[in-house]
């Protein structure tokens, strides 16, 4: 089975950093990167392997993938303490239950504006 021009790009951002040009691939690759961390090992585990920075760019990638409420849990986990871990766990657990609500976003991101990606 062939792959769609989306998962080819989901694909993209998943090797390796910012591997495409686009903003849309940036945001997406800054995405994936707190997202990763946060399903390896939790909130606390992100908070201690991604930097600001990378928390600031993933907050923002969540505002343009149409996901503010994200946004806000992300820009919190950031600048969290060990205390809140659980409470910030449980959050990102009912706005992230699955990895298709990110796919999802982003696929519908993709067929809205899909020059804010680098070709093929």
């Amino acid at each position: 089975m062939e792959m769609s021009d989306a998962d080819q790009v989901w694909n993209r951002a998943c090797a390796s950093e910012c591997a495409g040009t686009g903003p849309g691939d940036r945001h997406l690759w800054a995405l994936l990167r707190v997202h990763g961390a946060v399903m390896s090992g939790g909130v606390g585990f992100a908070a201690d392997v991604c930097s600001p920075e990378e928390f600031a760019r993933s907050a923002d990638a969540s505002r343009y993938f149409g996901l503010p409420h994200l946004s806000r849990v992300i820009a919190r986990v950031a600048r969290s303490s060990p205390e809140e871990d659980e409470e910030l766990q449980a959050a990102y657990d009912e706005l992230v239950p699955l990895d298709q609500v990110l796919a999802d976003a982003f696929e519908r991101r993709y067929r809205a504006a899909p020059l804010d990606f680098a070709p093929l």
